[in-house]
């Protein structure tokens, strides 16, 4: 995603997932209080109306059977993030774990989510991607900055991975196509498991 349009998406999927918490009806004032974003509802809130998703009536905002059906699944995925990410960063402080989640939410397709629910009980199993050949991703133990980087680049808990070379200073990775090269230490704060 770029620019604009990720942003777009962003809110469009905030606003949904709002709605499903809040039994499908939110003023545009409480709206506008939960989206955290300097962005201008307008365009997001027209669109969602005009796809069909959600019904505007002066100042309430209703979300239809297919806006529900579609914050449903956002909500799903984000609820699994979040037990994924307290569990598995017990020692960092809330706010990074939802600015974490806040991060990846938007990005990670169901498979990934599928892939992380597969993972709860598997995570203290998983070994460094240096002794991986390929697999998933289990964890990345990483600060928020680097984690952030990482994901970034697209590499996510419940993400399937190919090592392609462990050099002395270097481990290069292929997901989805792509391949990345991790420096060595922070190949070994990522784990995976076979499958």
């Amino acid at each position: 995603m770029s620019g604009e349009k990720d942003i777009l998406k962003m809110i469009k999927e905030d606003i949904l997932r709002i709605l499903v918490e809040k039994n499908g009806k939110v003023t545009s004032e409480n709206l506008r209080e939960e989206i955290s974003s300097d962005e201008s509802l307008e365009q997001p809130l027209k669109e969602l109306e005009r796809d069909g998703f959600i019904k505007t009536k002066k100042e309430m905002i209703n979300v239809t059977n297919t806006g529900r059906e579609k914050g449903k699944s956002i909500l799903e995925k984000r609820l699994l993030l979040e037990s994924y990410f307290k569990k598995t960063k017990e020692r960092e402080d809330i706010s990074q774990i939802t600015h974490i989640i806040d991060l990846i939410e938007h990005y990670i397709s169901m498979e990934v989510a599928n892939n992380i629910r597969m993972l709860f009980s598997m995570k203290d199993e998983g070994v460094p991607l240096i002794k991986l050949k390929d697999g998933v991703i289990t964890d990345i133990d990483l600060n928020i900055d680097l984690f952030e980087r990482i994901v970034s680049m697209g590499i996510f808990p419940g993400e399937r991975v190919n090592i392609v070379s462990v050099l002395p200073n270097a481990v290069i990775i292929e997901i989805k196509n792509k391949k990345f090269a991790l420096d060595r230490g922070i190949a070994e704060k990522i784990k995976g498991i076979a499958v």
